[in-house]
């Protein structure tokens, strides 16, 4: 990839990051005007500032390097061509939609302030919400999903799951109030 459209630094980065998705690496430089070293890394301290990706329709295949972002608390993906996303370690996400990807697998475990997930149109087969306890308002419509266990999640979650023909078991236990 040729980085000198980008602002460049003249050396390189001792804990830089790497994106290795080009149209990723592209909103990421671009939306934040972010400076990239001679190898095409970009800087730690850069994704500590960055709080919101929304990146619908850019034909990104893969946010490796998206681990790196603590700071995330929106996150827009839709529409991209991904099989895979693995968001554990963006455990300050708040809101989150990975609508029309065409998913396969999907990690958001640990993401305890996430209080809204969109992961509808995708071929979703499980779900991985372990420890998402703020999760209000799940949709999870037209998957291939066969269970799902939102045991961990919000007592008072509403969940639209409709077009999930093998779905045979929603596992929700709500806390009992003692007297």
């Amino acid at each position: 990839m040729d980085f000198t459209t980008y602002r460049l630094l003249d050396t390189e980065y001792r804990y830089g990051i790497d994106i290795p998705d080009p149209n990723f690496f592209h909103y990421l430089a671009t939306t934040y005007d972010l400076v990239v070293d001679q190898v095409g890394k970009i800087s730690l301290e850069d994704t500590f500032r960055i709080m919101e990706i929304d990146c619908p329709h850019r034909g990104i295949k893969s946010f490796a390097g998206i681990e790196f972002f603590p700071n995330l608390i929106y996150l827009n993906c839709g529409w991209n061509p991904l099989e895979r996303l693995d968001l554990w370690n963006n455990r300050k996400l708040q809101l989150m939609s990975c609508l029309g990807c065409g998913l396969t697998d999907l990690n958001v475990a640990d993401c305890n302030f996430l209080t809204v997930l969109n992961c509808s149109v995708n071929n979703l087969r499980t779900l991985k919400l372990d420890c998402c306890y703020s999760l209000r308002f799940l949709f999870c419509s037209h998957n291939r999903l066969k269970e799902l266990d939102v045991t961990t999640c919000s007592d008072s979650i509403e969940i639209d799951h409709e077009g999930n023909p093998d779905l045979i078991e929603i596992t929700h236990t709500v806390a009992q109030k003692s007297t």
